[in-house]
């Protein structure tokens, strides 16, 4: 298969995914992914590495409206991604997906938080973006199996940055042209 015909694949499958297509069970698997998130971005915003990253971030980036997790402080929304992902996975206590072997809440979620709150989405439209996400990044994990954990790649750096460009396209409503 090539790969413009993959990439049109996992599109077409972004653009079919919204609130009905999406199980009850699936929702709120969802919905505990964020909120055990969130607990352990928290929990790793007090690390001296997520620290680290924020100064660094906050003297990068604009400020904005975008919450920084376990904090009083807000950055844009490329700031905030990066600083709450670094917190998210700081603890190594984030969500694993044994399919490619893939921490993607800790990097999809600090995401489409930040997009969510930079243009005033709602929280219906974070959940289904923040699951369209995941299911592409877990399912282009399947598709490569172990192999590329098993020869060293870091495959959470790998296959989230997927995972956050398709939830960022889902909830930024991008035609497939863009998403592609």
């Amino acid at each position: 298969m090539s790969k413009n015909n993959v990439i049109n694949r996992l599109t077409s499958g972004l653009q079919k995914i919204n609130k009905n297509s999406i199980p009850e069970n699936v929702i709120e698997i969802g919905k505990n992914c964020i909120i055990d998130t969130v607990g352990v971005t928290v929990a790793g915003s007090v690390t001296p590495s997520a620290k680290k990253i924020y100064f660094s971030a906050a003297e990068t980036f604009k400020s904005g409206n975008c919450t920084i997790l376990g904090s009083d402080k807000t950055l844009n929304a490329a700031g905030a991604a990066l600083t709450n992902g670094a917190a998210a996975h700081a603890l190594d206590f984030d969500d694993n997906c044994y399919a490619g072997i893939v921490h993607g809440s800790a990097v999809v979620l600090p995401t489409v938080l930040a997009l969510a709150q930079e243009s005033s989405l709602n929280g219906q439209e974070l959940l289904i973006s923040f699951i369209a996400g995941l299911e592409i990044q877990f399912g282009v994990a399947k598709a490569f199996s172990n192999g590329i954990y098993d020869r060293g790649w870091w495959t959470t750096s790998i296959l989230g940055v997927l995972g956050s460009a398709a939830s960022a396209s889902k909830l930024l409503d991008l035609d497939t042209q863009a998403t592609s």
